[in-house]
């Protein structure tokens, strides 16, 4: 058996420095439903703690149009933004991926984000990095995420890229690199 790998595979950009707060970024998967509950979960978490910047990127199929109600009703605190990034820089600039079934918390964990998994209670996960155990965080509300994050802040960096490596290990071969010599290899 040969992995051919895949073409999703993003390309990881040199990770940003400078920014004036730690980002926290927003992926939802392709449901109106799903990005309105993650972009108010978001601003909950803004306002909690106006020292992270929250970046919600919305998925393709999804326009701001289809949440904005949502939007307009709550006004957003100066430290929550809708991005206009593409993937890889959202992901080279934050620290976070706040998700649900997205599979950009993988793209995530390879670009070295701690992914944190919102779970709604009495649902079933659709957490695509359900296996993992380690670096991974579950959290149901805002007050668990602050905590994660101001933990995360806390801890030497170096520390926590050591408690990421099985994660990115595991992510690795969930999106492996196209490799063409698979093919080569399966037709000679």
């Amino acid at each position: 058996i040969r992995i051919l790998g895949t073409h999703r595979r993003l390309p990881i950009l040199a990770r940003a420095r400078g920014a004036p707060k730690p980002v926290c970024l927003i992926v939802p998967d392709g449901f109106a439903t799903e990005c309105v509950f993650l972009f108010e979960f978001g601003v909950r978490c803004a306002l909690l703690a106006p020292d992270i910047q929250f970046a919600l990127r919305l998925h393709p199929l999804v326009s701001f149009e289809e949440i904005s109600d949502a939007a307009t009703s709550q006004g957003l605190p100066e430290n929550f933004e809708l991005s206009e990034l593409s993937v890889s820089e959202d992901l080279s600039r934050s620290r976070w991926a706040l998700y649900r079934g997205s599979s950009v918390a993988i793209h995530g964990v390879l670009a070295g984000l701690r992914p944190l998994y919102v779970s709604r209670q009495d649902e079933m996960s659709i957490d695509p990095l359900y296996e993992l155990r380690d670096w991974r965080c579950i959290i149901q509300n805002p007050d668990e995420l602050i905590a994660q994050v101001r933990s995360d802040l806390s801890n030497d960096q170096r520390r926590l890229a050591v408690e990421s490596r099985a994660a990115v290990e595991y992510c690795e071969k969930y999106f492996a690199p196209l490799d063409p010599l698979a093919m080569e290899a399966v037709i000679c």
